[in-house]
């Protein structure tokens, strides 16, 4: 709402021209003059440095332009994963060698996660935490025998930065990764079909994830986001390993080096304290 300029008078005497011009937020009103004062309407406690009304902690996520607000939050999250595993590994027995295996997954990801945001302004920095249990578990059967590649879990911690326009927050988002590989194939086979030895991967890895996204709040405590995010576990040299037999059945078998990424798209819904 504008007001026109009218003129003020004190005493019969003129003393001043002036233009009002209020301005409406979700939870309080504020209303400028051009003679360098500001009149607040409602009832509020908190204020910021440079004069301006913030809203209360509980009413919104993304305060005014000059305000401060410091949230705890807690969610849950779910969506879809594919993980990408590769395999080169080498070796001489019964002759030379040489596998290269790159196997991928498409399946579910269900999950929690916790949280702290900062925000001065339009800029929100924060710090996440979550946990994710992964269906990427996948069986192959290159040549009579199976091989299994899968990431059982997915944790990260990870900081965030973003802007916020009106209720709605876009923020890019990395740190640490942290999941459980568990990767078979078979090497040397007996007769009678039994494993006598393989490389093995069954441990937890620490890696990098990377990503972005979009949260929207839709009440003064819940909001719902979608993101995208990336994970790499690197790399792992896995020495040869007798599963039944005889001691040499690693003789002349190189080491076998597995990769594990994982990308994965997730929407989410946040409780915001």
């Amino acid at each position: 709402m504008l007001v026109s300029p009218s003129q003020m008078t004190l005493d019969g005497k003129q003393t001043a021209t002036m233009t009002l011009q209020c301005e409406q937020g979700p939870d309080y009103e504020k209303i400028s003059a051009g003679g360098g004062f500001v009149i607040a309407i409602g009832d509020h406690k908190r204020r910021s440095g440079s004069g301006r009304r913030c809203p209360s902690q509980g009413a919104a996520l993304f305060p005014r332009s000059g305000c401060q607000l410091a949230r705890v939050y807690v969610g849950v999250q779910g969506g879809l994963v594919r993980r990408d595993s590769s395999l080169n590994g080498s070796g001489s027995a019964e002759g030379p060698f040489i596998v290269n295996v790159d196997d991928r997954k498409t399946g579910g990801a269900v999950g929690a996660l916790l949280g702290y945001n900062w925000q001065q302004g339009s800029f929100l920095y924060g710090l996440e935490g979550d946990w994710n249990w992964t269906r990427t578990k996948a069986d192959h059967d290159p040549s009579e025998f199976i091989a299994t590649f899968d990431v059982g879990w997915l944790a990260t911690i990870r900081g965030r930065i973003g802007v916020t326009l009106n209720s709605t927050l876009f923020y890019a988002t990395g740190g640490l990764a942290f999941g459980h590989v568990k990767n078979t194939f078979p090497i040397i086979i007996f007769n009678d079909g039994s494993l006598a030895s393989a490389w093995i991967q069954d441990r937890t890895k620490a890696g990098w994830a990377l990503g972005g996204g979009a949260e929207y709040m839709f009440s003064p405590h819940w909001t719902a986001r979608a993101e995208f995010r990336y994970a790499d576990l690197g790399k792992t040299s896995v020495a040869c390993g007798i599963v039944l037999g005889a001691a040499d059945s690693c003789n002349g078998i190189n080491d076998g080096v597995f990769k594990n990424t994982l990308k994965l798209g997730l929407v989410g819904l946040n409780y915001k304290f």
